[in-house]
């Protein structure tokens, strides 16, 4: 069964840094383009915005006590992802499969 998309179902990605494609080399879930623009609208934190905002908490933060504070929240993506693959739900959208997913060119 072909889903319509909607605008709502996506927001701008904001990944400070781009921490995830850094990480895990993040993509397009469509084309695989890198340069991501958007991500489903129930999507977690960002890493690289945890990552920003522990920082600006505590500047004294040390890399293993950053690295232990993110991953729960790799482990939370991760499964967000695989289930969107699941329901085939692209998790990550870059300019152009966006607007082909919103005007119905990309069925899914």
């Amino acid at each position: 069964m072909e889903r319509k998309f909607l605008s709502s179902d996506f927001k701008i990605f904001n990944d400070p840094k781009n921490i995830m494609k850094e990480l895990f080399g993040i993509a397009c879930s469509l084309c695989g383009d890198e340069e991501i623009k958007y991500v489903a609208s129930n999507a977690p934190q960002s890493i690289g915005e945890i990552a920003t905002e522990a920082l600006e908490d505590n500047p004294n933060i040390t890399d293993s006590e950053l690295d232990e504070m993110i991953d729960e929240p790799i482990s939370i993506w991760q499964q967000f992802d695989d289930e969107n693959a699941e329901n085939l739900i692209p998790t990550f959208s870059c300019e152009v499969c966006y607007e082909q997913l919103l005007n119905g060119e990309i069925t899914l």
